[in-house]
């Protein structure tokens, strides 16, 4: 699915009088907007970017994966996520291994020190979903949970 740029679009409120369903999806936009702007700076307080902390996430979730498939599930060009990978190997973050079935390939697996900023992310993650949620109540979540459950089966559907 192609996307705007977050930085390049900025989600507005619904209209007065729009139809509930343009008034979800518009929320559903400034919601992803602001989420992924409070997350960008609490990742830059790690002192990564964005495409290096989802680098680390999927790296760490799937050890020894191969470069050009991390490309493929991030959405990013090769050449791209080369540079992103260099970063971090400089960092001391990921390592790249050879394969041992097949000397061509490179296989990418976190450091030490990548396994610890992962958890990071991964509790930050955790900690942002709680706090950006907790005006709600149980049943709330419950019902919010299954109606955007139902939004995914619609979107699954239409592709």
């Amino acid at each position: 699915m192609i996307m705007p740029n977050d930085d390049d679009v900025l989600s507005a409120p619904p209209p007065a009088g729009a139809a509930n369903g343009e008034a979800v999806i518009a929320l559903l936009q400034e919601n992803g907007h602001l989420s992924r702007q409070l997350l960008r700076r609490e990742i830059k307080a790690l002192g990564l970017t964005s495409a290096e902390a989802r680098a680390l996430l999927y790296v760490g979730a799937n050890p020894g994966i191969v470069q050009g498939r991390l490309a493929e599930l991030l959405e990013v060009q090769p050449i791209a996520l080369t540079r992103v990978i260099d970063t971090l190997e400089a960092d001391g973050c990921v390592e790249r291994r050879n394969s041992p079935t097949d000397r061509r390939v490179r296989l990418l697996h976190l450091t030490p020190r990548g396994r610890g900023l992962a958890r990071r992310l991964n509790a930050l993650h955790k900690t942002l979903g709680r706090a950006i949620t907790t005006r709600l109540s149980p049943q709330d979540l419950a019902r919010f949970a299954a109606a955007l459950a139902d939004v995914n089966v619609t979107l699954r559907q239409m592709l």
